[in-house]
């Protein structure tokens, strides 16, 4: 039913037009409007580039924000969510766009939990790279309840278009069993983590500077970095060595796992035209962003805030430096 054909509350008549934006009855002559104003103070949209103001730091806090602006704790909240939320839904189709081609990838993945309201939520990260390039595309995280477990990354990992799947060559880990299964099954390259590898080791050495704790890591790093055959047997054996002859625990399970594993911590070596990375220092220095701006904000009220927050960080941060081991100085 058209406009014109209302009828009035005066219960005979009917509305014509009556200027541009008025209507009136024909018999008690009562005028209105077909576009009332809403009453109250007038909404302010927020300022597309305030987020990004947030997230580059240009804006240190809300607290900073509400008072330069004199708008009040609770309106610099409502626009900064406004303007985040607007960002999310224009960008969302943003790292996909920034892998056009058919050129092989290299897939750097980790994760990092959060407890919120008593629950641990994990959040798992996968970075793309493309073999002749050093930038890496973060793609959109991906939230689970629980602990980072096999469940968790075969879910993120089915959460990849099956064309982009397709292309991934390679995958850099920390060593999560679950992790490094799926990339045999799917016919990767894995390469592991040296920086966990070392960290784990350095962990229960304790002083660094001990004699035996030099040697046992120059074992190790000549290990992880030789080509020869010979060479690498000699080093397996001194490793075997120190794990009968060590009293730690802790020792004794890095070693072992280094001596059945140590093929993962050399496939840098065997594929040159990948460029592998040797470290996941590339998804920790993503991690530390979210870290970061987790510590900015205080916390969040409920899992939508946490995921919007953190979904719109990675939208912002788009690409980050990922350079293989041969450019690493």
């Amino acid at each position: 039913m058209l406009k014109i054909h209302l009828k009035c509350p005066c219960g005979s008549g009917y509305f014509i037009k009556y200027g541009g934006r008025r209507r009136q009855c024909v018999r008690c002559g009562r005028t209105k409007t077909i576009r009332p104003k809403k009453r109250g103070r007038k909404r302010l949209r927020a300022s597309a580039d305030l987020i990004e103001r947030y997230f580059s730091k240009t804006i240190s806090t809300i607290r900073i924000l509400a008072r330069k602006t004199h708008w009040g704790r609770d309106r610099a909240q409502n626009m900064m969510r406004r303007s985040l939320t607007r960002y999310v839904a224009l960008h969302k189709e943003r790292p996909i766009a920034f892998l056009p081609g058919q050129e092989p990838l290299i897939a750097i993945a980790d994760a990092i939990w959060h407890k919120l309201n008593g629950q641990k939520l994990t959040i798992y990260l996968i970075l793309l790279r493309p073999i002749t390039d050093n930038k890496a595309i973060i793609m959109l995280p991906v939230f689970v309840r629980g602990h980072e477990d096999r469940r968790g990354w075969e879910h993120c990992l089915r959460m990849l278009p099956s064309w982009l799947k397709k292309r991934i060559c390679a995958l850099i880990c920390d060593g999560q069993m679950a992790l490094v299964a799926y990339g045999y099954r799917q016919g990767w390259a894995v390469q592991r983590c040296h920086f966990h590898l070392l960290a784990n080791l350095e962990m229960y050495l304790g002083h660094r500077n001990h004699p035996r704790a030099l040697a046992l890591l120059n074992l190790v790093r000549e290990l992880i970095s030789s080509t020869n055959t010979k060479r690498i047997n000699h080093l397996l054996c001194e490793i075997r060595k120190a794990r009968v002859a060590s009293r730690s625990k802790g020792i004794r399970r890095v070693l072992s796992g280094l001596q059945t594993n140590y093929r993962d911590f050399q496939t840098y070596l065997r594929y040159p035209k990948l460029h592998l990375p040797t470290t996941t220092n590339t998804a920790e220095s993503c991690i530390n962003g979210v870290r970061e701006l987790m510590r900015r904000c205080r916390g969040f009220r409920n899992e939508k805030a946490l995921r919007l927050w953190i979904t719109g960080y990675i939208l912002w941060k788009k690409t980050i430096r990922c350079n293989g081991k041969n450019q690493q100085k």
